[in-house]
């Protein structure tokens, strides 16, 4: 049984903000130093790309950002109880009957054991 995906719409504004310098007028991380560290890279320099010659390369900041801001995989509603893993069938239409217990991997050998009871 194959699942048929349902139509959503997604609108994801993302603002992207670069500052772009030439190569040889690039700020030098030191020029940056407070007294006190800041951590491993210098955040003022976060938004700056330097550039050589009369073209820039957006795409690089660009394909970042799509990255950054891809949502988390979207429901067709708030409520929406997926998609069966095993199956696919739409768990809002009804169970599919298919154990969907995950087991620990480390307690899986234990599955298989049978326990005699003893009678007194």
């Amino acid at each position: 049984m194959q699942a048929l995906l349902k139509p959503i719409q997604l609108d994801e504004a993302v603002e992207l903000t670069r500052t772009y310098v030439p190569e040889d007028r690039a700020h030098a991380p030191a020029e940056h130093k407070s007294a006190e560290p800041e951590g491993s890279f210098d955040p003022a320099l976060l938004d700056e790309d330097t550039y050589a010659g009369k073209e820039i390369d957006l795409a690089p900041a660009v394909r970042e950002q799509i990255l950054l801001h891809i949502p988390p995989p979207p429901l067709c509603r708030d409520d929406c109880l997926g998609l069966c893993p095993r199956c696919g069938k739409d768990l809002n239409d009804g169970e599919c009957g298919c154990d969907r217990a995950v087991i620990d991997p480390r307690w899986a050998a234990l599955k298989g054991i049978r326990l005699e009871k003893k009678e007194k």
